[in-house]
């Protein structure tokens, strides 16, 4: 965003986290239920404050014993091979739903503010806009068996010119057990991708019961990025699936100008000259975490365009592994925006000011949960739907101090990842003026502060991006910038602030609990219990403590688990004893091998008294 600021300056307008490997024998059949007595409460916000902070927390780098499936697959793009997966699938028919080449494309971007807003890669195309409407809804398609009783349903989507793709699909019915496939046209090079049904219904389901908070088009399933102008999707239901329940339609296309993914002549070396490379200064704090493996850049589809920002892993203080990511507010505000992430990780130079791009660089298209945001700090708080890739680092983080050096680390118009410096000099109070402008005046109280940048810069696309102590402690998020290169201020949202405002009920977790079953290593077979208890140390004896206990199975939710049992041996941890958890599952389906399991109250991971 654009920045004006009133200055005398002229010319700037205790316990660790449970993950419990479980040897299966045999199969597993997931019972998909919400068993009886089940919560449908919402959790009551405690009481935090920031006075109450006694240190500040520390980074931790995500490296899982098991990695965790992947809500979004990705799998072999054989769809334009002359030999299918499987024969029958060779032959069948797919709709075109072929957009005519859009406008100049200064002319389409023209929305795209210069001066500030997140950075537009791309601009959504209705479908209904240029082709009759009938043909992008199921009831129209047509379906083909398979040998085996599969359904599929298949079509293509062409907008002309797009370096990447998204679609948007209006979910209005779908059988839980189906699964999506999206495929790339561009033969040879694009990507493909399966994510269940029961996920999609999930998403859009979560999104239209955020209330004030869904945000435009709550319905609307967004694909993940697909390279080139050409995407397919298929529909696949199981055999004798009631193809009435799929209740589906191509509402747009989000046609992308550049491949969030990839090095081209767009992205990277777009940003400013004076960025400096991450791979040129050192990032590690004094735990020797690598602070700038917290920071990806975001793609997300918001009613109009796909845009990108910047964003960061955060830990909580109980060091649970949660996935909190916090952005800035005028990136993502909204649940459907939070649905439609994506995440690119390690998204840098392979070196130091390196032509090549990393080999390490990965791609999460899972979304996210809304859970926090705030207009007076410009601040977001997200949940990743899935775990970040092996080697990410969960920001520590801690207040800011006037006259403190802090780093920046940013992906400025998306570019490869960049480092700028600087010293906080005062704090501020911000009003946004425009869509893309804030005024700010100098106030001791301010729920910002600001940065003066003596090496390197921020751009479009930093925004949202964190800076850190120490390379250790994220202290703010980015709002707005205004200067030249090396002669630069930028302003951030306070943590503290945040904190103040809510966030200190997620970061401080303080739910506690104990998964007694199964065991760390143990060996399951048939039916399996999953119990434990989870409660709020110092809540109100009877009050509504814990909404729902979630299992997750290989990184997936999976189960919802009745809670509210009563457990006297909690009294001297809880206060009370209605803190009970369990559910029986099927275990003869999954698969024979090592599985991860955990248990959540929340969204919170269940914490241990033991260390696994």
């Amino acid at each position: 965003m654009r920045l004006q600021i009133a200055t005398a300056v002229a010319g700037l307008a205790p316990c660790a986290g449970l993950s419990v490997t479980v040897v299966i024998v045999g199969w597993m059949l997931l019972e998909n239920a919400a068993l009886a007595g089940e919560s449908s409460l919402l959790e009551q916000p405690f009481p935090t404050s920031s006075a109450i902070l006694q240190r500040p927390v520390e980074p931790q780098r995500y490296q899982p014993r098991v990695e965790p499936s992947r809500i979004v697959e990705e799998i072999p793009n054989t769809l334009f091979q002359t030999q299918a997966a499987r024969a029958g699938e060779a032959t069948v028919p797919t709709l075109r739903l072929d957009l005519p080449p859009p406008p100049a494309l200064a002319e389409r971007m023209a929305s795209k503010k210069p001066d500030g807003g997140p950075q537009k890669i791309g601009f959504n195309r209705r479908i209904a806009d240029f082709l009759e409407r009938s043909l992008a809804v199921s009831r129209s398609w047509r379906w083909q068996a398979q040998a085996d009783g599969e359904q599929i349903t298949r079509l293509q989507v062409t907008s002309p010119g797009a370096a990447a793709l998204r679609v948007g699909l209006r979910v209005r019915g779908l059988p839980a057990t189906g699964e999506l496939r999206f495929y790339s046209g561009r033969v040879g090079q694009g990507r493909a991708y399966r994510v269940s049904a029961k996920h999609i219904v999930q998403l859009v389901s979560a999104n239209q019961s955020a209330g004030v908070n869904a945000g435009e088009n709550p319905e609307v399933y967004w694909s993940p990025t697909l390279e080139g102008d050409r995407a397919v999707v298929e529909v696949r239901v199981r055999s004798r699936a009631d193809l009435n329940k799929v209740d589906l339609e191509v509402d747009a296309v989000s046609h992308l100008t550049v491949d969030p993914r990839q090095s081209n002549s767009f992205l990277p070396s777009v940003a400013a000259r004076c960025n400096l490379d991450v791979n040129c200064y050192t990032t590690r704090g004094q735990s020797g975490d690598d602070i700038s493996d917290a920071v990806a850049k975001m793609v997300f589809t918001s009613g109009a365009y796909t845009g990108l920002c910047s964003g960061t892993l955060l830990a909580d203080r109980a060091h649970s592994k949660t996935p909190f990511f916090l952005t800035a507010r005028h990136c993502v505000s909204t649940a459907a925006e939070a649905s439609s992430l994506e995440t690119v990780w390690f998204y840098e130079s392979a070196s130091c000011n390196s032509p090549s791009q990393s080999a390490n660089t990965q791609f999460r298209s899972g979304g996210a949960s809304l859970l926090e945001s705030y207009a007076n700090n410009d601040m977001t708080l997200l949940r990743l739907n899935e775990q970040p890739p092996a080697g990410a680092v969960y920001a520590g983080w801690n207040w800011d101090t006037e006259g403190d050096r802090y780093t920046a680390i940013h992906h400025p118009e998306g570019d490869w990842k960049k480092i700028s410096f600087g010293a906080s000099q005062s704090r501020y109070q911000c009003l946004k003026t425009t869509a893309d402008q804030v005024a700010c005046n100098p106030s001791s109280d301010g729920t910002y502060f600001r940065v003066f940048i003596d090496k390197g810069f921020t751009e479009q696309g930093s925004s949202g991006s964190g800076v850190f102590k120490d390379n250790a402690y994220l202290v703010g998020t980015l709002t707005a910038g205004s200067g030249a290169c090396n002669d630069a201020y930028a302003v951030y949202g306070r943590l503290q602030t945040g904190y103040d405002n809510g966030l200190g009920k997620w970061l401080e977790n303080n739910k506690i609990g104990f998964l007694e079953n199964p065991q760390p290593d143990s060996y399951q077979s048939g039916i399996t219990v999953v119990s434990g208890w989870a409660c709020v140390p110092g809540a109100a004896p009877d009050a509504p403590e814990i909404g729902q206990i979630t299992i997750e199975i290989d990184g997936s939710t999976v189960l919802r688990a009745s809670y509210g049992t009563r457990r006297t041996d909690t009294q001297s941890v809880c206060g009370d004893t209605n803190n009970g958890f369990g559910l029986l599952i099927n275990t003869n389906r999954l698969g024979t091998g090592s599985h991860s399991l955990r248990a959540l109250a929340d969204g919170y991971e269940i914490l241990s008294l033991i260390h696994i």
